[in-house]
């Protein structure tokens, strides 16, 4: 090689690393300015929310993660929002969001880069569930207002049923399993900022017509029931029972004690909050719930230590009950439960009304239902809601949903029941383990999880 050949070589390697320097410090330079154009933004809203303007940036940002990562990554981010939804002419955000996640994903497997799968167990009562929300339709009787709310309803119920069959068809393996986990601590976190925020600070508004709370405030304020992000305090009381046992599991599971103290602030935070609820199905579901847990579990505890863990938890229930009670603007959800008087034996009486009109409401149409919206103060003295989810869903969809509604309940208790029965923790089904025989048996349900046995003739030093 001549030395004006190594020159020339050596110029346009020169040449070349100022243009991929030229491209690094061009890339840096729009990330930087896309930065300050955001920080711009977001520093506007901050002191003049647009809720119209929060709504397209989600959205914006939301297909930015469609397009430049995954659907997985959708589905993560959906879970984080999903308690915040704002209404649009479609009904809700959830469901366009759902929607454009759904179609996107049937799309790849239409390209065969996906698999669409179905459980066979489910598919029965999650296609008479829709099937009942149509035919209610025939029974439908159209009033003011009661057209967009059968929508809103209807296209809740579908947003339902495309979350179910994207968790099933995208969350495939553990690690997904740990990612979806996560988000939904995320957004466990950020519903219990907003209500702490709402018990704070009853009455602020953090973005107008969407983030508020909707108590009134005077010179003195108490028995108020926090709603959180749901504007609502029974379901905000169902999403933190629902919470909790997460947070025990979670707590149970972590080796590392700063994760430790996570998890329990968080439960603890969870327990407060949902006294201030004042909700009393949503306690009462809890208890039973951990029982049920520590009785399916039995087998795996020490009795000593959940004496003492229960003879804690018991006292931080009582701890917190008067906390909430005595030193916040909410009331006391034990005097609601002492104070709670019936009519015919078993129905609380502020519910009595609601119930037997909800019966009364039934009986118009029982097969079909009234139709996915009803005029509650139709036909009866006093319009109160039901307050049951049975007889919302009878009144709704009549006996094909209610029936769809209790075919789902039951496959989901038999699923759970037999997954604690043939648990490999409890038995894994070793061939003889009091003689060091550690192998798994034929009939172990650790074959039904995916395990393999591997050929033990072939492991080791051979001739």
């Amino acid at each position: 090689m001549t030395m004006n050949e190594s020159n020339g070589i050596n110029s346009g390697k020169k040449k070349t690393g100022a243009i991929n320097w030229l491209k690094s410090r061009f890339h840096h330079l729009k990330a930087l300015i896309l930065i300050v154009i955001m920080g711009v933004l977001v520093g506007k809203q901050i002191y003049n929310p647009s809720k119209r303007f929060i709504e397209a940036l989600i959205a914006f940002a939301l297909i930015f993660v469609m397009w430049n990562l995954s659907t997985v990554s959708a589905l993560l981010f959906f879970i984080v929002i999903y308690p915040y939804p704002f209404g649009i002419s479609l009904g809700h955000s959830n469901f366009i969001f759902l929607v454009i996640i759904f179609n996107i994903y049937l799309l790849r497997v239409s390209l065969k880069l996906e698999k669409f799968k179905s459980d066979k167990t489910f598919n029965l009562p999650v296609g008479l569930t829709a099937v009942s929300y149509i035919l209610s339709l025939s029974n439908f009787e159209y009033g003011v207002g009661l057209g967009q709310a059968a929508f809103i309803n209807t296209t809740s119920m579908f947003s339902a049923i495309m979350l179910f069959y994207l968790v099933i068809n995208m969350v495939n393996d553990e690690i997904k399993l740990q990612m979806v986990i996560n988000s939904i601590i995320v957004s466990i976190t950020l519903v219990l900022a907003f209500t702490l925020t709402e018990m704070l600070f009853p009455g602020k508004t953090i973005i107008p017509s969407w983030l508020y709370s909707e108590h009134k405030v005077g010179l003195i304020v108490k028995g108020l029931r926090m709603k959180g992000p749901f504007h609502d305090f029974e379901l905000l009381a169902e999403f933190l029972s629902l919470s909790i046992p997460l947070m025990i599991f979670m707590f149970v599971r972590s080796k590392r004690l700063l994760m430790r103290m996570t998890y329990m602030l968080l439960l603890v935070t969870c327990l407060f909050l949902m006294f201030a609820t004042i909700t009393r199905g949503a306690f009462i579901t809890l208890v039973v719930g951990l029982l049920y847990m520590g009785y399916a579990c039995r087998k795996d505890l020490d009795i000593v230590k959940v004496a003492t863990i229960a003879g804690a938890f018991v006292a931080l229930i009582f701890i917190l009950e008067a906390f909430v009670a005595r030193y916040t603007v909410a009331g006391s959800l034990f005097d609601r439960l002492v104070k709670t008087s019936f009519e015919s034996g078993i129905i609380p009486k502020n519910r009595h009304a609601g119930w037997t009109q909800g019966i009364e409401r039934a009986l118009w149409h029982p097969l079909l239902g009234n139709g996915p919206a009803l005029d509650w103060s139709k036909g009866v003295a006093l319009p109160v809601y039901p307050h049951n989810g049975y007889l919302f869903i009878l009144d709704m969809t009549g006996l094909l949903g209610l029936s769809a509604y209790l075919l789902l309940l039951y496959r989901l208790t038999r699923t759970s029941l037999m997954a604690v029965r043939d648990s490999i923790v409890s038995a894994p089904c070793f061939v003889d383990p009091d003689s060091g025989n550690y192998q798994i048996d034929d009939e172990s349900p650790a074959y039904r999880m995916g395990f393999y046995m591997p050929y033990l003739d072939r492991i080791g030093i051979r001739k």
